[in-house]
């Protein structure tokens, strides 16, 4: 029942996810279907750490002026080659950095660019991060929290190219589709 007020506060109330997160943990806990020593563990999840780390960096990167620069010899009047060259860097990027800082770097440059309506590039710039954050542990938070379950489960984590295999080909086959 916890779980179905859970769904039902965040589907058809205006309260906000956190504040709805945090209610359903508080009264799991104070019910007592959670013990202290579970809710200290995954608040001091080293997923969840590391996570929050990768953020920070992020924001770190997110302020390089080499990667502005960067950013703006990827387009040129030939959409093709602006959508292979801005998929193929985002992609890149996203594998070892936050997806969110990548967008937002690259997305000034895809809104000022002259060659092309942004329209036309700033969804395949946010779906080459998402595929290319699938490729490494660190490109996508989801790999991460994956990995602290996995770590809790059998007491090893997952290393940082474990998803490189399936992971190198989704951006990809995703580039191949959006050209």
């Amino acid at each position: 029942s916890l779980f179905a007020a859970l769904l039902y506060c965040l589907i058809f109330t205006n309260i906000s996810a956190a504040k709805v997160f945090v209610g359903a943990a508080l009264i799991a806990y104070f019910a007592g279907l959670v013990d202290t020593a579970e809710v200290l563990a995954k608040g001091s999840n080293t997923g969840v750490v590391t996570l929050m780390l990768l953020i920070l960096a992020s924001v770190g990167l997110e302020k390089l002026s080499w990667l502005s620069r960067l950013s703006g010899k990827l387009i040129s009047a030939s959409y093709s080659m602006s959508l292979l060259r801005l998929g193929a860097a985002t992609a890149l990027f996203s594998a070892f950095v936050n997806n969110t800082a990548v967008v937002a770097t690259l997305a000034h440059t895809v809104r000022v660019n002259r060659h092309h309506p942004a329209s036309r590039l700033l969804m395949p710039l946010s779906y080459a991060a998402i595929l290319g954050g699938t490729m490494t542990l660190f490109g996508t938070s989801t790999n991460l929290i994956v990995s602290s379950f996995y770590e809790d489960a059998t007491g090893v984590g997952l290393g940082f190219f474990d998803f490189l295999l399936v992971g190198g080909t989704a951006p990809v086959l995703g580039l191949v589709v959006m050209l």
